[in-house]
């Protein structure tokens, strides 16, 4: 009975540690989505200030502001882009995930304290619903990077080697 040798798989696995370190592909979605988000914040910000919402621009933009992501927040926002969109992959992969998380706890959280209930214009409320909309497009697009890194790594089928099947 003749027996059978394991297939040779030095060719389609990257030989050495360095190769294990490909680099991924820049991708400019997520800083873009974030700087559409920061856009329609700070407009929301001096809407909410140009209609009395808000007494100054500094609580426009703070904790209680009703139609802009908090400043502190859009900057961590326009890292975790920077480092989402990046080449390299385990940082991307991070990034995209809590670019992701962060949005989405944020929209989560307007439920919480009251940001959605509050009595708003017509155009203040289109200001919110655009910013909303605006955030969760940016978790969409940090999802798709993680996503888009890990296929084509090869994890989505358990091989982290990046011999996956195609």
């Amino acid at each position: 009975m003749p027996t059978t040798s394991p297939p040779d798989t030095t060719a389609t696995r990257p030989a050495g540690p360095r190769a294990r370190r490909r680099r991924a592909a820049p991708d400019r979605r997520p800083l873009a989505g974030v700087l559409g988000v920061t856009a329609v914040s700070l407009a929301g910000s001096v809407l909410a200030l140009r209609t009395g919402l808000d007494d100054s621009w500094w609580e426009a933009v703070g904790p209680t502001g009703r139609l802009s992501v908090p400043l502190p927040m859009n900057a961590a926002l326009l890292v975790l882009a920077v480092v989402a969109g990046s080449t390299r992959r385990r940082p991307a992969v991070v990034a995209g995930a809590l670019l992701a998380l962060a949005v989405t706890v944020a929209v989560v959280s307007g439920a919480f304290d009251g940001g959605y209930a509050a009595a708003l214009g017509p155009t203040q409320r289109l200001a919110q619903v655009v910013l909303v909309l605006g955030l969760l497009g940016v978790a969409g697009i940090g999802v798709a990077r993680v996503v888009g890194l890990r296929r084509a790594q090869g994890w989505a089928d358990g091989r982290p080697d990046g011999a996956g099947t195609p």
